[in-house]
């Protein structure tokens, strides 16, 4: 599994924060968002015990998945209150 630098991942974070594509799943609260030209999804676990993430990226060669992407505690709760506001 590929894994993001802190650029790449703080962007996706800021985009994701001002997004109004929320909607929730079985897994909790997800979002698409585009940065350059690959598409990253954003989640926050519905149990609340973890912070958001970026889970997966489409790109040139498909859709992988991602580890440890985790927001940090000021990112996680812009996250939260977007999210909370288009998909509650």
């Amino acid at each position: 599994m590929p894994t993001l630098d802190s650029q790449t991942a703080a962007a996706v974070f800021a985009a994701a924060a001002t997004s109004t594509d929320w909607r929730r799943t079985n897994r909790g609260q997800q979002v698409r968002v585009s940065h350059g030209s690959d598409t990253y999804y954003v989640e926050i676990d519905s149990s609340g015990r973890y912070f958001a993430q970026i889970t997966a990226w489409e790109g040139y060669g498909g859709t992988e998945y991602v580890q440890d992407a985790n927001a940090d505690l000021d990112q996680h709760r812009a996250l939260a209150a977007q999210a909370n506001t288009h998909a509650p």
